[in-house]
Formats: structure tokens, sequence, C-alpha cells
């Protein structure tokens, strides 16, 4: 089986490009559960997209195709963007 060092340039952003759109599928289904007033499930697996590098602390990935940008709250209170480094697919499980 190949690894994600294996693949061509192509595959990785064909990769990268699908990642994404699961990712941003899970956030519009997220999404609209919140707006008809529903709790979405706590499983981060439904729609969630954690990263699943170990010792990362990015709990859901909120890039744009890039690597992963989420939002934090900085030592003074208030916003900072966060940057993994990783690329989506590392933020779903495979």
């Amino acid at each position: 089986m190949s690894t994600y060092q294996d693949l061509t340039a192509k595959q990785k952003s064909a990769l990268e490009s699908a990642a994404l759109k699961v990712i941003n599928a899970r956030a519009e289904g997220r999404s609209m559960l919140m707006r008809a007033g529903i709790e979405p499930p706590s499983d981060p697996s439904w729609f969630g997209s954690p990263c699943g590098m170990q010792s990362c602390g990015c709990n859901d990935y909120t890039g744009h195709g890039g690597a992963c940008e989420t939002g934090i709250t900085g030592p003074t209170g208030g916003a900072v963007i966060d940057t993994c480094g990783h690329e989506p697919s590392e933020h779903l499980e495979t």
C-alpha cells in the first residue's frame, strides 16, 4: 500500500482537494444543524475535523485548502489564528 510520500504531486493535489471537500461538507452539515436549533453530535468524526497528527493541538480544521488554521483564544483573551501546518488530509481519519 502506498504512503503519502509515495504519491505524485498530482495525486497529492487530488487527495488534498478531496479531503477539503469532505471537511467543508462536514462544516456545512454542522452549520445546517445549528441553524435548525439542533445540537450536532459531540463525536468529532461526524462534524469535526481535528488534526490526526500526534501532539498537535488543532481541534478543528478551518483552513481553505492550505495548511491548517484554527481559531484559539490568546493569552490576553483575544482571538488568535494558530497554524499547525498540517494538510487537510491529515485532518481526516484514514
